[in-house]
């Protein structure tokens, strides 16, 4: 049983071939007899189309229901292609036949168990091993009791889930989790993310009908559309995963080949930065890449001249399974030539799959997946502090919400440590309703501690730092174009500060009268300390042209924008009681309110009211009630006008000043 489900880990797993995935159940179907769809499920199993497969021998089953291996081999293929639902249906049917199905009661309890089925799960654990009788029964035993155990840990993990999640004051930085946008995830697999910089990532997908590498760039706060970047890899056989050293002068990648015999397997190159494009790959030697072995998930990092590659292979020599391995080179060396590899010890690896290493180098803590301790679902992320170079301390679950009960790997983090990204196929929030393919998410971790955004003003007519007071207002990009403002200050001087939260995204509006209003987007999510922005004022109207800068074209009567005011004689239409804002009063009508006004004109339509000496009075919105009017022009004093208050009419006619 241990070596088909090493098997099973190499070929669904790490490399997730589209192949594999190709859906039989989504085309329509002629009327098959249960032998021609018998017949079509054992081809699927040999071309690797394994749901397809699942498919026809379930469909074989309905029309021939004594026949029991057809429900058994569905319900299994089911649990390779990690469909635990169906799994848990079919499988249901041939559990208890011990002596013609001993492993259906084991994978049916698993497929309970990655549904998140903890309580069903255990008791069918129990069941497995009082009952299963095969000739590796020790070896199996002892996986089962693991099982149980992982089945025990995540009921206490959601236990304290939910106790924290309803404490407001545990103390505790709360994890906030993101299944990325359409760009990143596709409906196929996407997984191996690699962080570039704050802003860019790297992942691999079968989007384009092949595993294939692509890369994203966040913008404001949004994936934008995915692009293959141009690497002289060589796109004819599927890419796995890879990694950029720290100094971003070489890729590390891995890539699935295929030997003389026909056997699958996957091996590690390297492409070298040359000026501004790469290098031709070169495969790691041999003592790296161990004929007949998978080898793959590397990671690189740097210290005191040395580059440490982690990665995992199923090589001889190992704990069984997939191990984690590290080779050491001289940065300073241009060949390739590491170190002959070391296992990373029983106290890392087990019997079963160890696999995708990131490790910070700062904290010295290795996070990994495995899937051989104790584990609440499948694959679930781990992490161990290196203690004496060679040795590391006992693996600690890093719980949820990084793990779920399905699949959880390939854990990075940002350089700031203020979030990251894992790959799962777990469920998610109607975002993600499968869990046959794998998907990427981001998460962020909200501290309670405040940083500080700070800065100096200065104005650009005469270079130095403002002198009067001058107006920030701070707002909170929830998305797109959701703001919610979160503070209006008012600093003198030409120096502010704020105090900001981690994980935002923020926009700052700069103000000060006969100055255009300075903007400032920025994110916290990769700051651990503070945000610096200094702003550089451009004056308007007649300072402007003192100082020699180009004025803007004044509004004209008719106004060449849609906030234009229109004039009025100080009448309303509607009758009764109502509420407008009056925003400012002015002779002078010019490009200068033009960026005011848009600011606000989500509470109406502006109006110019005529006063003595030719004076124009600026109003907006019509309110029912006084209560609304005052908190319009609560917020509208925040954004641009902060002399606005309320005026009430009665019956059309102006009451008041």
């Amino acid at each position: 049983m241990r070596t088909s489900f090493s098997i099973l880990a190499l070929s669904v797993l790490w490399f997730l071939p589209a192949t594999h995935f190709a859906n039989g159940a989504d085309r329509e179907q002629p009327r098959l007899t249960w032998k021609e769809h018998r017949r079509q499920a054992e081809k699927s199993v040999e071309t690797g189309k394994l749901l397809e497969a699942a498919f026809h021998f379930e469909a074989a089953w309905k029309q021939k229901r004594t026949q029991k291996e057809l429900v058994y081999q569905a319900g299994m293929l089911y649990a390779q292609v990690r469909d635990y639902a169906k799994a848990v249906q079919l499988l249901a049917y041939v559990k208890d036949d011990v002596k013609a199905f001993p492993s259906a009661r084991y994978k049916y309890a698993l497929s309970l168990k990655q549904s998140g089925q903890y309580d069903d799960a255990s008791r069918e654990l129990v069941i497995a091993i009082n009952t299963y009788m095969g000739k590796d029964r020790n070896e199996v035993v002892e996986k089962l009791q693991n099982e149980l155990s992982g089945c025990s840990l995540g009921i206490q993990m959601e236990a304290a889930a939910t106790a924290l999640a309803t404490n407001e004051n545990a103390g505790r930085p709360k994890v906030k989790l993101e299944h990325l946008n359409e760009n990143i995830n596709s409906i196929g697999s996407d997984f191996a993310p690699v962080l570039f910089g704050n802003d860019i990532l790297y992942f691999t997908s079968d989007r384009k009908g092949s595993l294939g590498i692509h890369r994203s760039q966040q913008m404001v706060g949004e994936w934008r559309a995915s692009d293959m970047p141009k690497f002289p890899l060589d796109h004819n056989l599927p890419f796995g995963n890879g990694c950029f050293a720290p100094d971003a002068s070489r890729f590390y990648y891995s890539q699935q080949e295929t030997d003389k015999k026909g056997n699958k397997f996957s091996a590690i190159y390297v492409i070298k930065r040359a000026g501004l494009s790469w290098a031709q790959p070169m495969r790691l030697r041999n003592y790296i890449n161990a004929d007949g072995a998978t080898t793959t998930h590397p990671f690189v990092v740097h210290q005191d001249g040395v580059e440490t590659l982690y990665f995992s292979s199923n090589r001889r020599n190992g704990q069984g399974g997939m191990d984690l391995w590290s080779a050491t080179r001289e940065i300073s060396s241009p060949d390739i030539d590491f170190t002959v590899p070391r296992n990373l010890g029983k106290t890392v690896n087990s019997s079963a799959d160890e696999v995708t290493p990131f490790y910070d180098l700062e904290t010295e803590m290795l996070y990994f997946a495995s899937n051989g301790k104790q584990s609440i679902g499948g694959l679930d992320i781990f992490k161990t502090k290196n203690v004496g170079g060679k040795n590391w301390n006992v693996p600690e679950n890093v719980g949820l919400p990084y793990n779920s009960a399905a699949d959880d790997y390939y854990f990075i983090q940002n350089r700031a440590k203020t979030g990251g990204f894992f790959t799962s196929n777990r469920r998610f929030a109607g975002e993600k309703v499968t869990t046959v393919d794998d998907d990427i998410f981001g998460f962020s971790i909200e501290s309670s501690q405040p940083l500080q955004v700070k800065g100096t003003i200065t104005t650009k007519s005469i270079g130095k730092q403002v002198n009067t007071s001058f107006n920030i207002a701070l707002y909170e990009k929830r998305g797109k174009d959701d703001l919610r403002l979160l503070t209006a200050e008012t600093f003198g001087n030409g120096v502010y500060q704020l105090l900001i939260m981690p994980n935002k995204t923020y926009r700052m509006e700069v103000e000060q009268e006969n100055y255009k209003v300075a903007t400032y987007d920025f994110s916290t999510q990769d700051t651990s300390k503070m945000v610096v922005k200094n702003f550089v004022l451009e004056p308007i109207g007649e300072l402007a042209s003192k100082s020699g800068e180009k004025t803007e074209k004044p509004m004209g009567p008719a106004g060449d924008s849609a906030l234009e005011p229109t004039e009025n004689e100080g009448n309303i239409v509607k009758k009764g009681v109502l509420y407008r804002v009056q925003l400012a009063t002015t002779k002078n009508l010019d490009a200068s309110y033009r960026r005011r006004l848009e600011r606000v004109e989500s509470y109406g339509r502006f109006d110019i009211e005529w006063a003595a000496n030719e004076e124009k009075k600026l109003m907006i919105g019509e309110f029912e009630s006084l209560a609304k009017a005052n908190q319009a022009c609560k917020v509208i004093q925040t954004k641009s006008f902060k002399t606005a208050f309320v005026v009430k009419y009665e019956n059309g006619k102006r009451v008041g000043k």
